[in-house]
């Protein structure tokens, strides 16, 4: 059985959690729901995923379309984001991708009101989700130790 999984972190939700597509599914939606009570712009980029010694590595592609690259959510607003497989298909094996969603950080106030901290401290959001990018033919080489 599948089912739509979501996260939250931050004052954002995100559904689904993992993107699936192959030859038969080329696009996919995810929708970003801003949960928090304040605005939150975010930067959106797909990149590449693989892993060498455990460690994951990223780069750049153009594999995946995705739109928008940038929004700003309001409190209580949504965000539907649009992807697409622009690689070739059929592959040979499994591709996998990931996006990332940063928050980008509010701008500065022009003037500290009074009473105000000198500075503050914000922690900014980063997710990262997986796209996994099927093969035509799926074999299967178990291996046993």
């Amino acid at each position: 059985m599948l089912c739509a999984l979501s996260a939250q972190a931050g004052s954002l939700s995100v559904m689904p959690v993992v993107v699936a597509l192959s030859d038969h599914k080329v696009r996919e939606a995810i929708t970003v729901t801003n949960q928090g009570d304040e605005r939150v712009t975010t930067h959106v980029d797909v990149v590449s995923w693989t892993q060498s010694d455990g460690k994951d590595v990223f780069a750049p592609t153009t594999d995946v379309l995705l739109n928008p690259g940038v929004f700003t959510l309001e409190p209580g607003q949504v965000q539907v984001l649009r992807l697409g497989w622009r690689g070739k298909v059929p592959l040979d094996t499994e591709r996998t991708y990931r996006i990332l969603l940063r928050e980008v950080p509010p701008a500065a106030p022009a003037q500290r009101s009074p009473g105000a901290l000198p500075s503050q401290v914000r922690v900014l959001l980063e997710l990262r989700i997986p796209i996994y990018v099927a093969p035509r033919q799926v074999v299967h080489r178990p291996e046993w130790q």
